[in-house]
């Protein structure tokens, strides 16, 4: 499990050593000057590709593991005491 707290978010992050699943809370906590915060997964394989759900807009889509630990999540939150759910899960 990671926690880390950043500018006004929070991220919790639980995965199978596997690399095989995973979950990650984002949370802002605060009114930061932006609403946007990126995610970079850290329980994934780059040399595995990755449905991945975001829950609040029940939006799905394929990425590759490499391109997570690249390029990251963009997470946008509307305000404080707000949360976004990501599950990744390899395909």
């Amino acid at each position: 499990e990671l926690i880390k707290a950043m500018d006004g978010f929070a991220i919790l992050e639980a995965a199978k050593r596997d690399g095989s699943q995973g979950m990650i809370g984002v949370f802002r906590l605060a009114e930061p000057e932006r609403d946007e915060v990126i995610v970079y997964p850290r329980g994934i394989d780059p040399s595995r590709d990755y449905r991945v759900t975001l829950d609040n807009y029940s939006a799905e889509w394929t990425m590759s593991g490499s391109e997570l630990l690249a390029h990251g999540l963009h997470v946008r939150l509307g305000g404080a005491l707000t949360s976004e759910l990501i599950l990744y899960r390899a395909v």
